[in-house]
């Protein structure tokens, strides 16, 4: 059947949208086209009608213009139920509507209630008149931004549900993606690889690009409705999770915006917790008092201290190709440091591949699925009897005194032809005299295990102080995991406390793993606590 190109002109302009500055109008129906990728590895194309509608609520309070009684649509769409309405006066006259990486980033800071933490009274004033309401509330979820959530963590995208199921926080849904004023398509829908030259495939713009255009115009579309309304004691706020962020909704128009950590900074005082909520691509960027947590400038300027892991284009390549080998990384049960991954060896056997190092590890954590090549014969090696049961890390006590000096200089990996065959592996393998196993390194991250860890904060070495920027290290109870770097306002009262940890990053120039602060189990020995 094919389709039409356009809805009737009559149809079309019989509903008028709202004005929104430097936007076409949309028909009421379009086609939504893209290639997806089935398990075989085929590419199909999907082709699906898309209505748009031009009566869907925007949830503001007294809105005469788009509220309709019957309009559950966006609601059951998401949640099932009736939505809520924001408040008719929000805090500071703010409605925040949050970016993709924002709410997939910064779950835990969107979660805080300052109805279940005592705020801290400064200069002077009283505890109840710290805050006024809650320091996240009013806030609009783009039905772009929770379908991108959707995708990429099914655990934070139930947890945002529960978040807009919550009627005091009113979090509330827009339908931007089925709205005839704010949904956009993209500038091409040639598919990447039928261009003619180098020239046309370059225009061809992407999913991300698509998705951040597309919450760029609904946050226009919003600022343009207030004014409509004439409502100039409120705005949108475009709530970035980073200045990268900010910068790319600008680019797209947002003329509004602010970055999470910025945001929170009026109520850093009042509530130390909330910043060592921040996520750690936020919390770089913070530049609070002498008291709290400041920016760990020069992060650019540190030396290279893992290998750079390759794309994921590479990766797949090379283990189509049998240059490089997958596998799900296990680690040593008394410490991180030495890992196994198994992988398939010839005739279906499974071979077990020995990783030991910093550097063959390359920020692997235990449970992630990792791309790994084989060494040379000549670099292959027993396993290690250093790790004793109640055996620390000598050498990692020894290299943390290093870690701000250290500027290894490691060799480029590269897809290389398979250095060893999975036959002769399996040889030596079953060779016990040789006491030997095939030693690999990890060159890709195929997909990370970051969950929450246990642990507490590490004790100051040699009666040294607190550290001033407060940066510390967090010892997992499970010695499979490494230390997890975080900064927190509240080292002095968490030293003695189990604490909750997430895993936000690990860049190629940080020793350790960066993360935040989730929330506190209890003090460290306590029945109830362990």
């Amino acid at each position: 059947m094919a389709p039409a190109a356009a809805a009737p002109a009559s149809v079309a302009a019989s509903q008028e949208p709202h004005d929104l500055p430097h936007t076409e109008p949309q028909p009421l129906w379009c086609l939504d086209e893209r290639n997806v990728a089935t398990r075989r590895g085929k590419i199909v194309r999907k082709v699906r009608e898309r209505y748009l509608r031009d009566d869907l609520s925007c949830s503001l309070p007294l809105c005469s213009l788009c509220v309709v009684e019957s309009d559950t649509s966006a609601a059951t769409h998401v949640l099932g139920t009736t939505k809520a309405v924001l408040s008719e006066t929000p805090r500071s006259g703010v409605y925040l509507l949050p970016s993709m990486e924002t709410v997939l980033k910064q779950m835990d800071v969107l979660e805080f209630s300052t109805k279940q933490h005592k705020p801290k009274a400064t200069d002077g004033a009283p505890e109840d008149a710290a805050v006024q309401g809650e320091v996240f509330a009013d806030v609009v979820v783009l039905e772009t931004v929770w379908e991108f959530v959707k995708r990429q963590d099914l655990g934070v995208y139930n947890r945002l549900r529960a978040l807009l199921m919550n009627a005091d926080r009113r979090f509330v849904v827009f339908a931007n993606e089925h709205h005839r004023a704010s949904f956009v398509q993209k500038t091409r829908t040639l598919p990447v690889g039928y261009a003619d030259d180098e020239a046309d495939q370059q225009e061809v713009e992407s999913e991300q690009e698509r998705n951040r255009r597309a919450v760029a115009t609904a946050w226009a579309w919003y600022a343009a409705h207030l004014k409509e309304l004439e409502r100039r004691d409120v705005r949108v706020l475009f709530l970035a999770n980073d200045a990268e962020d900010l910068a790319n909704a600008e680019r797209h128009g947002v003329k509004d915006g602010v970055t999470i950590a910025e945001f929170l900074r009026p109520v850093a005082t009042q509530f130390p917790e909330l910043q060592d909520l921040l996520a750690a691509s936020a919390a770089e960027e913070k530049e609070l008092t002498a008291e709290g947590v400041s920016s760990s400038a020069g992060r650019g300027k540190k030396s290279q201290l893992y290998p750079a892991h390759l794309p994921t284009a590479e990766l797949l390549a090379g283990i189509k190709n049998k240059r490089l080998f997958q596998g799900t990384i296990r680690c040593n049960r008394d410490h991180w440091l030495e890992c196994h991954v198994l992988i398939h060896g010839a005739g279906g056997v499974k071979l077990p591949v020995l990783l030991q190092g910093r550097e063959h590890i390359n920020r692997a954590i235990d449970g992630d699925l990792v791309a790994i090549q084989l060494l040379p014969k000549s670099q292959w090696k027993k396993p290690s009897d250093s790790f004793a049961a109640n055996g620390t890390a000598a050498t990692e006590e020894a290299d943390q005194d290093k870690e701000e000096e250290e500027a290894q200089q490691p060799e480029p990996v590269g897809v290389a032809e398979p250095t060893v065959s999975l036959e002769q592996a399996a040889l030596v393998q079953s060779d016990a005299a040789q006491h030997v196993k095939p030693a690999g390194r990890v060159v890709g991250i195929i997909q990370r295990n970051w969950r929450k860890f246990c642990g507490s904060l590490e004790p100051p070495r040699d009666g040294a102080s607190l550290s001033a920027s407060g940066s510390c290290l967090v010892v997992p109870v499970d010695r499979k995991v490494p230390k997890i770097k975080i900064q927190t306002r509240q080292q002095e009262t968490l030293m003695d406390k189990r604490l909750l940890v997430a895993i936000d990053s690990w860049p190629a120039d940080s020793k350790f793993p960066l993360g935040h602060y989730v929330r506190t189990l209890g003090v460290i020995g306590d029945k109830e606590t362990e």
